[in-house]
């Protein structure tokens, strides 16, 4: 689908979600503004996850429910929600951002275990500061 009509989808799924979050952005080829999206992706830290489940039942047919990762189809488009804690929010997001072949899970990872605790704590509280930046210049 186009760059325009999956941002219109995204928005409305941000509407009807965030009510039950501390946090929620769009991911993926939405976010890097591919003008071709096969899928939507988000990333969020749920405030009620209770609450969140039943949300996105309403959305539509749902594909995958886990803990981590909720796929429903909205309007006709997958729709994958990766659920976040406040500790792995920003690299989540980094990893559900990034095309395939900049960043993948093992690379993260890999760099995340290289570091102590604290250093990554550090590091993506960074992340985090970085991206809510952007996406106030949004």
């Amino acid at each position: 689908m186009e760059l325009e009509r999956a941002q219109k989808i995204a928005a409305e799924v941000v509407k009807q979600l965030t009510p039950y979050c501390q946090k929620i952005e769009v991911a993926g080829s939405v976010r890097r503004r591919k003008p071709l999206v096969h899928d939507i992706d988000f990333v969020l830290i749920p405030s009620d996850l209770w609450e969140l489940h039943n949300a996105v039942l309403r959305l539509g047919p749902v594909r995958m429910s886990g803990s981590k990762l909720m796929r429903v189809m909205f309007n006709g488009t997958q729709v994958d929600i990766y659920v976040a804690s406040p500790e792995i929010w920003a690299t989540l997001l980094l990893i559900r951002t990034s095309p395939p072949y900049k960043v993948s899970g093992k690379t993260v990872t890999e760099a995340l275990g290289k570091l102590t605790r604290e250093q990554a704590v550090d590091f993506t509280n960074q992340i985090n500061s970085r991206l809510e930046k952007q996406a106030s210049l949004l």
